[in-house]
């Protein structure tokens, strides 16, 4: 079964795994570190009054810059990033369950580590 998702859709769900993954440890845990243009960190922080890091990661995405994943364990052979056309067309990739978990709001850190990975590689390959 395959979910289709319209941009905005896509979106929230991106922000929904980004919230419930963000102080978990999950991408550590990997050896991964999320990162980001400082300079386009500055800019999307303007949109918002008092924005969480969930918020201000989107917008940087939505601005048409990106989230990198930094690999520190295997030398940089997991090293990814993500835009916004990566993000609409990988979204499809995910397994519709841990999509359906997400919509229904059933979701944890696990269907977040799921949806990002699938965002970052195409598909999951740690854990």
């Amino acid at each position: 079964m395959q979910i289709k998702l319209d941009p905005q859709e896509a979106q929230d769900i991106f922000y929904t795994s980004l919230c419930n993954i963000m102080g978990t440890g999950y991408f550590n845990g990997y050896g991964l570190e999320f990162d980001w243009d400082e300079d386009a960190y500055k800019e999307a922080r303007k949109a918002f009054q008092n924005p969480c890091l969930e918020d201000v990661i989107l917008q940087i995405i939505k601005d048409g810059g990106k989230l990198e994943v930094i690999d520190h364990e295997c030398d940089g052979e997991y090293n990814a990033h993500i835009d916004l056309k990566v993000l609409e067309e990988r979204m499809e990739l995910v397994p519709a369950k841990n999509l359906l978990n997400i919509i229904n709001e059933e979701d944890d850190a696990d269907d977040a580590d799921i949806v990002l990975q699938t965002l970052f590689y195409g598909d999951v390959i740690f854990g």
